[in-house]
């Protein structure tokens, strides 16, 4: 399996702020959500959602609230990223919007 290089970055921070961190090929979005968690030191205690162009990956809300998304356990990291280079942001905190952008390289 392959292994892919992740570089996630607090975006509109100067200095910019990055962790990384290297992660299977064959996780998932959700997968790479728990890692962000444990990389950046935060505890999972708010909603999140990961966004590529158009599309939205996260997990729905049980009561129907919010707009609908793609569900991230559904999804690899290998069927978002073909190449090395591009982006998809993760939104963390809908209240806060913690937003970040990360990269494979």
């Amino acid at each position: 399996m392959k292994t892919y290089h992740l570089k996630i970055s607090l975006d509109g921070i100067e200095p910019e702020i990055t962790h990384e961190i290297k992660i299977n090929s064959q996780c998932t979005l959700y997968e790479i959500h728990a890692a962000i968690q444990i990389s950046i030191g935060w505890f999972s205690c708010h909603l999140h959602e990961f966004e590529k162009g158009e599309k939205r990956y996260g997990t729905n809300d049980p009561d129907g609230w919010g707009e609908p998304v793609i569900d991230e356990k559904s999804v690899v990291l290998s069927d978002i990223f073909k190449r090395r280079g591009p982006k998809i942001n993760y939104l963390y905190d809908f209240g806060d919007d913690w937003s970040h952008y990360s990269q494979i390289s």
